[in-house]
């Protein structure tokens, strides 16, 4: 699913903003990276947290609680947010003629390219946004194509993976990779396809938490789950690289690219 992010310009005056607040981890990425210091008055409490990929410039920065109290008081010019807040939120916002700026599930890259040009564009700063996604093009433009992807499945610590329609695929397929699963979305780990189809590499986000943060009846401590984790290569992608859409994606998709299959990564 993709919701193109886009502000209510409407309720702007045309100006750039100058009080903006990011309620979410996902919408601080955007602030952080697009917005200038002057710009932003609060992110989020989880904007420093490790999955966070602007987690240092987060720190200068107030944080602010999603709460209709805490937003009322610091009268902000735009709120950006992906999911912060709950369903609620915009309508809320909306009744008290805040503009929002909604930020959908983002995945591909080019969704991601589009959500940057719109958010620094809401933001008054288009020459950003257009310099990153120009650079962003450049850097996967330059990872060399192959003609033989290797197979792959990437697993989640709760014992599920992904298929088509996904950025974590979308991020498999531009990294050389072939991802094994045929199907849409999210699904528990599919035991037989490991054992019929043995893809060649393992690739993951939760370093050395994949079975200690998966539930009791989780596939993932399964014995064929259990075994394929111990004899297979293995790519493990920073948890902040694909917590959430963003151009920091063409970072693990060099680092999924430039792995020789005689080596692991860990």
């Amino acid at each position: 699913m993709y919701s193109l992010a886009s502000a209510e310009v409407n309720h702007l005056t045309g100006r750039a903003p100058k009080r903006v607040i990011s309620i979410d981890y996902c919408a601080d990425q955007y602030l952080l990276k697009l917005g200038t210091p002057g710009q932003i008055l609060g992110v989020s409490p989880k904007s420093t947290a490790p999955f966070s990929f602007m987690r240092f410039e987060a720190k200068n920065f107030n944080k602010v609680r999603p709460t209709p109290e805490e937003l009322l008081a610091l009268k902000p010019d735009l709120i950006i947010r992906s999911f912060g807040g709950g369903i609620s939120t915009n309508k809320f916002l909306r009744q008290h003629e805040i503009p929002v700026l909604q930020i959908g599930l983002l995945d591909s890259v080019e969704e991601i390219n589009q959500t940057i040009l719109n958010v620094s564009k809401a933001l008054g700063n288009d020459d950003l946004g257009i310099a990153l996604v120009n650079e962003s093009n450049r850097r996967l433009l330059s990872i060399a194509r192959v003609e033989k992807k290797s197979t792959a499945i990437y697993i989640a610590a709760g014992g599920v993976t992904t298929g088509k329609g996904t950025l974590v695929h979308d991020i498999m397929s531009k990294g050389n990779l072939r991802n094994i699963i045929d199907s849409q979305g999210w699904s528990d780990i599919p035991l037989e396809q490991l054992v019929s189809l043995r893809p060649n590499i393992i690739v993951h986000s939760y370093l050395d938490d994949l079975t200690t943060n998966s539930g009791k009846w989780s596939s993932i401590h399964h014995p064929v789950t259990k075994r394929f984790l111990k004899q297979n290569k293995t790519i493990a992608i920073p948890p902040a690289l694909v917590s959430c859409g963003g151009w920091y994606s063409i970072d693990a998709i060099e680092m999924i690219s430039g792995v020789k299959m005689e080596n692991t990564i860990h």
